[in-house]
């Protein structure tokens, strides 16, 4: 069996019917090929004899290669920062329940202030601290089963369990 390379001639040609085109293209590969100066390159390890124009149709294969890698690779990548898009809306959740509550107990702290520091508290303030109370010393099972959440997260379940009658990983099911 003798070693074979793949032989590559490109060349324009008219286009017409598909006789007249066929015959276009013999005359005007016969041309380039009496004409045109024929190279030996290696692509992908394997030679190929060709006219410039045919080099980069022999190149093809390969570019499509390191195109499909690099495909393969952005899709690695969307994957995993669609993983850290869901991860960041559940946190985002987790934040939109809390942020109520906390602002309530923030108001009261400025409410408390006007009234024993300064000696100026109005009605509504009076109302946002009687308000604060209630979210800081009554219980709010979704926003405290959060507290149990991340890195920095409370490690005392039982308590919750005590305080709740449930587990703040389920409430926190619950509240998804």
């Amino acid at each position: 069996d003798d070693p074979k390379c793949d032989a590559i001639l490109v060349t324009k040609s008219k286009t017409g019917n598909e006789e007249e085109m066929k015959d276009e293209a013999r005359d005007a590969l016969g041309q380039a090929l009496q004409e045109e100066e024929l190279e030996v390159d290696h692509v992908m390890g394997e030679p190929f004899i060709s006219n410039r124009c045919g080099l980069y149709f022999a190149a093809y294969p390969e570019c499509l290669h390191v195109l499909e890698e690099r495909d393969s690779a952005h899709e690695e990548i969307e994957s995993t920062l669609k993983s850290e898009v869901t991860l960041l809306q559940g946190q985002v959740s987790t934040l939109k329940l809390s942020i109520p509550e906390y602002s309530r107990v923030r108001n009261r702290l400025i409410s408390t202030f006007k009234r024993d520091k300064l000696n100026n508290a109005m009605e509504s303030d009076i109302d946002i601290i009687q308000e604060g109370n209630i979210m800081a010393h009554e219980g709010d099972a979704a926003v405290d089963a959060l507290l149990y959440e991340g890195l920095n997260g409370r490690h005392d379940p039982s308590a919750f369990e005590e305080l709740y009658g449930i587990h703040p990983a389920d409430v926190v099911k619950i509240s998804e």
